[in-house]
């Protein structure tokens, strides 16, 4: 075998034990947690296909390969027996991401991101702060290692803030499925994509932010300023309804609820001034009046609450709004006819420093036209997974870039590979017109029987083939039963017997070039007849096609992400090159002519083939005559002199021996020739 290296083979793929084992373990714990969460999937899992993957498993010895690099044969089938819709429905919603846990000062919590009211985009500090100081607390909050409460006001607002801050992370994590799954990424790469980003949220998402997303985060505050400004306005053009009773908010509130009791009873229950001279008066009216009054109390608290809400939002504060508003809500004892709206308004103006209600329309608008521009040049699809992958072999394995970089190269293209693009694969080389499909299974047998008859057996060519110096399997490498030990001496023909049965030869050993040779060369051999398509040779073939494909999709990966290409161009190929692309470039590989780098290695191996099949009958006739002629008959005939009758005896005697030698030659060049 001639072997292939960077300096003599362009094809020629290194690898490296290290890229294997990380990228294996990734695969195993992805692909455990998927089965761990859905049964469907799990059952899906374990098809057919992981019978050849085993062998594929052993197919090298330990030395040669890592025992990382042989198993991914096994995980590549997993993967190929799922379809990708069903994968799709039964993980949505399943990606463990990790619950929120911070501490404060003292207090320690955990707060279950899975529940839907904690997890609400809408939720405010004030609503947060509420949920902490139910006894005990709901919705997912969770006091740790004997935290009680109350706790303090100061406490409960930080609390507060930093759950909103992670609560908005975590849904941006949910979110990136859409960015990982844009331009045709293969769903199990969505998938391991997910997981891997719910391990390291604050990396990923870190370097997934582009442009956009800081636009988007300006957007928030240029909605936040223009609702305050908003709400300002309100306040300003709104006049104050009802009269004045001299009561704050606090003390309205409660005539209201009086003055609605002496309705009902007639004025006989009320202890207030107005109560007594109910008699004497409309309670009705009064009631409607005082109700005026309360609405527009209530009118003023909403918008302070929400100016403050929208203040705390961005991160700005104004002394006169706090005088009047804290994260427990509205004190209603400060809300009376008596304030100043318009000076109130002007103070909280000038203290949040803010602009022109109109003016913030404008920067809303001129921020929204340039989101849409920075989506252009945002990451997603295959180079938002691919940071991903790299951000994790950086960060949890404490990899270089460039290693990290080649790792996520790995565990990409192997993800890249599925159940639907191995069936375009298989459509294409059950085409008739490509590898001469017989009509019938009869016609597929009978052929092949005659031709073996002739020619030698159909398993003798193949493995004879896979034993060429052009591919290069070394003798007894593979499986196949047979008369003798089993299956322990795999392919090697051992001494009077034959080939096993659908003897296989390991072709899970070979590198990228030996694969291309292997796969036209037996597509050549039936297309010229010299095997029949038969089940055996079919499965010979199915195998390499789908260890060819899996290698086609890593170097496509390594090519891409590695080439000078501008991102602009890279991200508008990329939809080519997903799914649909990739396919039409394995239709291409599998139905197309022979490259021309590899039209020498696959007729010499072509050749080898022949000349190593069907010896036994080709030798029997020069067997036949070296047993019975050249070291028998013609020794009687010349090894004496009929002048001198006294050395007959003699050399008849050493002709008989050299008979018998070279009958056993014969006998043995018989046994050990192929068939």
């Amino acid at each position: 075998m001639v072997k292939q290296t960077s300096e003599n083979s362009a094809d020629y793929v290194s690898t490296d034990p290290r890229v294997d084992k990380a990228v294996t373990d990734v695969e195993k714990q992805v692909l455990k947690d998927i089965a761990s969460v859905s049964v469907p999937v799990r059952e899906s899992m374990y098809s057919v296909l992981l019978k050849e993957s085993k062998l594929q498993h052993f197919d090298n010895d330990p030395t040669n390969r890592s025992a990382h690099e042989r198993r991914a044969s096994i995980n590549a089938s997993k993967r190929m027996s799922v379809s990708e819709e069903l994968l799709a429905k039964e993980m949505e919603g399943k990606i463990k991401f990790p619950n929120i846990k911070f501490k404060e000062h003292k207090a320690e919590l955990e707060f279950d991101i899975r529940n839907p009211y904690m997890m609400d985009e809408k939720r405010t500090e004030s609503e947060i702060i509420t949920e902490l100081t139910k006894t005990p607390p709901t919705n997912g909050i969770i006091f740790l290692n004997g935290t009680t409460m109350p706790i303090g006001q100061a406490e409960q607002e930080a609390i507060a803030k930093k759950f909103l801050a992670e609560a908005k992370k975590h849904r941006e994590l949910k979110s990136l499925r859409a960015v990982f799954g844009a331009d045709g990424v293969s769903e199990f790469n969505i998938q391991t994509a997910l997981m891997l980003a719910a391990k390291q949220p604050d990396p990923v998402l870190g370097a997934l932010r582009s442009q956009k997303n800081e636009l988007e985060d300006e957007a928030e505050k240029i909605k936040a300023n223009l609702n305050i400004s908003g709400h300002l306005d309100s306040l300003e053009k709104t006049k104050p309804r009802g009269f004045d009773m001299g009561m704050n908010m606090d003390e309205l509130e409660d005539e209201v609820k009086n003055l609605a009791d002496d309705i009902k009873t007639g004025g006989q229950t009320s202890q207030t001034v107005l109560g007594q001279n109910s008699r004497r008066i409309n309670l009705l009216a009064r009631h409607v009046e005082l109700r005026k009054s309360f609405e527009y109390f209530t009118f003023v608290s909403n918008k302070l609450k929400a100016i403050y809400d929208n203040s705390n939002l961005i991160g700005v504060t104004s002394q006169a709004l706090n005088d009047l508003v804290s994260a427990n809500g509205v004190d209603k004892t400060k809300i009376n006819i008596e304030m100043n709206i318009g000076e109130l308004v002007q103070k909280i103006r000038t203290e949040l420093a803010l602009e022109d209600t109109a003016k913030y329309k404008q920067e809303l608008k001129d921020n929204q036209e340039a989101v849409k521009k920075a989506e252009e040049s945002a990451l997603s699809g295959r180079e938002a997974v691919l940071v991903t992958y790299q951000m994790y072999f950086e960060n949890e394995k404490g990899l270089s870039a460039s290693e990290a970089r080649e790792r996520a190269r790995e565990l990409y293209s192997r993800n890249a590979v599925g159940r639907k693009d191995m069936q375009v694969a298989q459509d294409s080389v059950d085409n008739p017109e490509v590898w001469n499909q017989p009509n019938t299974k009869i016609e597929d047998w009978t052929s092949q029987k005659g031709k073996e008859l002739v020619e030698g057996r159909q398993e003798t060519y193949v493995c004879n083939f896979a034993e060429s110096p052009q591919i290069g399997i070394p003798k007894g490498r593979g499986t196949g039963k047979g008369l003798t030990f089993k299956d322990n001496k795999g392919t090697k023909r051992l001494w009077i017997t034959y080939r096993k049965n659908n003897a296989r030869p390991a072709w899970g050993r070979l590198q990228y070039p030996q694969l291309i040779t292997a796969y036209y060369g037996l597509r050549t051999m039936v297309q010229n007849g010299t095997l029949n398509n038969t089940g055996y040779v079919r499965s010979q073939r199915d195998e390499i096609m789908r260890i060819l494909v899996r290698e086609h999709s890593r170097r496509l990966t390594e090519e891409f992400d590695i080439a000078d290409i501008p991102e602009d161009v890279k991200k508008q190929a990329d939809a080519e090159h997903q799914q649909k692309g990739f396919q039409k470039a394995v239709q291409l590989a599998l139905s197309g002519d022979i490259p021309s780098a590899y039209q020498g290695a696959v007729s010499g191996a072509i050749e080898y083939s022949k000349k190593k099949t069907a010896r036994k009958r080709r030798a029997i006739a020069r067997a036949t005559k070296w047993t019975t002629w050249t070291h028998g008959l013609k020794p009687l005939v010349k090894g004496g002199s009929w002048k001198d009758p006294a050395a007959w005896p003699v050399n008849t005697a050493k002709a008989g021996g050299k008979a018998v030698v070279g009958t056993a030659k014969g006998i043995y060049r018989i046994l050990n020739a192929e068939i």
